[in-house]
């Protein structure tokens, strides 16, 4: 298990479970992606959060993100 501090207090969240977040910058109306970092990074839709999702690796991702606009 993982302990969490978070704005609305403490959580606990299963090992096995991810947890999702969402980028500050992300519109209210949930158009946006969510990820949950571990070993691996997933990526999800945020308006679908029981839908697919895409797994990299940790090195994939950094390329990613370094390439991304800022």
């Amino acid at each position: 298990m993982r302990v969490f501090v978070g704005a609305t207090g403490v959580f606990v969240k299963p090992e096995n479970k991810p947890c999702w977040r969402k980028s500050s910058y992300s519109e209210p109306v949930g158009a946006c992606l969510e990820v949950a970092q571990g070993r691996r990074i997933r990526v999800r839709d945020s308006k679908l959060p029981h839908g697919a999702h895409i797994t990299f690796d940790r090195d994939t991702w950094a390329v990613f993100i370094g390439a991304a606009p800022r």
